[in-house]
């Protein structure tokens, strides 16, 4: 929809010139007194109305286009808003440990992550938004906590594999 309504707003504008070059004249005068010659520039007659009808539709194409990129980017802010909210009925019924590991993820705070980490916490728990601590700290970006939750579960992996033999 971006695009589309960007390239209306392009285009009215490509006709707006045109329908511009088509109806002005240019005329060089000679001026009394001067020495260099004067550009006047006028409307062809009946050339008004189509003008003034072109240069709406590029006004309204181009608010089109602006309109959408806003309520684009508001969108997109809201869902992952929405996404990454905590939810308050959702958290009582989960261990502190995991609220306290999904706090820490917020914050970035990278140490209380590994000292989360180092307890033993179960990384496979879900959140109300059925994120795990992994995944939550995917979406915050924060590359340090994703590695340190990816070296913990491959850690604890291992040494499942380890102890089953």
């Amino acid at each position: 929809m971006r695009t589309a309504s960007f390239l209306l707003a392009v285009g009215s504008f490509v006709i707006f010139l045109i329908l511009l070059a088509k109806g002005t004249t240019f005329e060089i005068v000679p001026a009394e007194g001067l020495l260099n010659p004067v550009l006047q520039i006028g409307l062809k007659p009946g050339e008004e109305t189509r003008l003034l009808e072109s240069m709406l539709v590029w006004f309204f194409c181009t608010y089109l286009w602006l309109v959408v990129v806003w309520v684009d980017r508001s969108i997109a802010s809201i869902a992952v808003n929405v996404i990454l909210a905590p939810k308050p009925e959702a958290a009582d019924h989960q261990p502190t440990e995991i609220r306290q590991l999904k706090q820490a993820i917020r914050e970035a705070d990278a140490e209380r992550v590994r000292a989360l980490l180092k307890a033993g916490i179960r990384l496979s728990e879900e959140d109300s938004s059925r994120l795990t601590p992994l995944e939550l700290a995917e979406l915050y970006d924060d590359s340090a906590i994703v590695e340190l939750i990816r070296t913990a579960q491959t850690g604890r992996q291992s040494a499942d594999h380890h102890h089953r033999d």
